[in-house]
């Protein structure tokens, strides 16, 4: 999770389908997900010696509204 200046908010480690984040400051953010294929937790560029394609990156469609004292949940398919 990334606020509107690109800093990161919230970053986890998971291939549980679910996430839950509490306290979140009110304001608006960003979802990214990158898929991590190779478990190193870093976002690799490949390599085109090694026909490599980079990790893949999603970005959510719309920006995150946190709202103080407000409940928010959001559903993200990937293909």
């Amino acid at each position: 999770l990334i606020d509107m200046y690109e800093n990161v908010v919230y970053e986890n480690f998971s291939e549980n389908n679910k996430k839950n984040i509490n306290y979140l400051l009110p304001g608006t953010y960003k979802a990214k997900i990158i898929m991590d294929s190779n478990v190193n937790k870093k976002w690799d560029t490949g390599d085109y010696f090694k026909k490599l394609q980079p990790e893949k990156v999603f970005y959510f469609h719309e920006d995150i509204v946190i709202r103080a004292n407000w409940d928010t949940e959001y559903f993200w398919k990937l293909n």
